[in-house]
């Protein structure tokens, strides 16, 4: 076989692997009633720990937990690793905001003073908008 033909057939794989992936991620629509935020300084959440108050997360002192009811005692469903998506207006309780955990939006509950409004320290003028994908789960779009 002719190395043009292979290479332009690998090309053309590419494009339309490529192509499908960007159509993919644009199969959302904004989820209204929810926003993003942003953890604060992990140092916040390791002064936490140190204090006692928080157990160490298993991924680190940049994870904090999230509860399945707005309280330290109740179950922890997991660790929130990043952007958090919050209801909105901030639906506060005991210290602890109502958050959608994971792919698939477990609400849940995170300390309040974990979290600030959302900021991209790369892209400061970035906005994020919180997404529901057509196959159910939660997602999000900065732009």
């Amino acid at each position: 076989m002719n190395w043009n033909k292979r290479f332009l057939g690998v090309v053309g794989c590419f494009l339309c692997i490529w192509s499908g992936g960007a159509s993919a991620g644009a199969s959302g629509k904004p989820l209204d009633g929810y926003v993003c935020m942003s953890l604060k300084h992990e140092q916040t959440y390791s002064e936490w720990v140190a204090s006692g108050r928080l157990p160490k997360s298993p991924g680190g002192p940049d994870e904090p937990p999230v509860y399945r009811a707005p309280t330290e005692g109740s179950e922890r469903i997991g660790y929130q690793m990043n952007l958090v998506i919050a209801e909105w207006p901030l639906n506060k309780v005991n210290g602890f905001v109502r958050v959608l955990w994971g792919q698939k939006g477990v609400p849940g509950w995170i300390a309040q003073d974990l979290i600030v409004p959302y900021h991209n320290s790369a892209k400061p003028n970035a906005k994020c908008t919180p997404l529901q994908l057509e196959s159910g789960n939660i997602s999000f779009w900065i732009e």
